[in-house]
C-alpha cells in the first residue's frame, strides 16, 4: 500500500482553519463586553482583567509593580488621576470616553480601554 505524507499545503489549510476558529472564539466572547449598548473601561493590568460600567462615576486603584495607580470615571470619561511612574505621562493623557479609545501606564503596566457598541470612527477611519 502507499503511504500517506502530510504536505505543505495540508499544514496551511490545518493552521488557516486552526487561526479562523480561535479568532471567531476571540470576536464571538469579547462581543459580550458591552451589554445592551452601553460603554465599559477595560482595565488590563499585572492582576489581570477588569470591567466596569463607564456610566458609574467611582475611583479604581489598581496594583501594579511600582505601586498603586488610580484611575477615576466620572462624566462617562476615565482618566489616570494618579500614578506611581517616574514620568508621569499617564496622568497628562486626555480623559477617554469613546468606544475604542484607550490610555497606558507602562511602567506601571496599567492600561485602560473603552468598549461599546457604538465605536465612533477616527480621522483615519472617516
Amino acid at each position: 500500500m502507499r503511504e500517506k505524507k502530510v504536505t505543505l499545503l495540508d499544514m496551511g489549510i490545518l493552521l488557516l482553519f486552526l487561526t479562523v476558529l480561535v479568532s471567531s472564539f476571540y470576536f464571538l466572547w469579547n462581543k459580550n463586553k458591552a451589554v445592551s449598548g452601553k460603554a465599559v473601561v477595560v482595565i488590563d493590568s499585572a492582576q489581570g482583567q477588569e470591567v466596569y460600567p463607564l456610566e458609574t462615576d467611582a475611583t479604581y486603584f489598581i496594583e501594579g509593580p511600582l505601586g498603586t495607580t488610580c484611575l477615576c470615571v466620572k462624566n462617562n470619561v476615565v482618566f489616570f488621576e494618579d500614578s506611581p511612574c517616574p514620568e508621569k505621562t499617564c496622568i497628562y493623557h486626555a480623559p477617554i470616553g469613546s468606544g475604542g479609545q484607550w490610555a497606558a501606564c507602562l511602567p506601571n503596566q496599567v492600561m485602560i480601554h473603552i468598549e461599546s457598541h457604538e465605536q465612533k470612527l477616527d480621522a483615519i477611519s472617516e
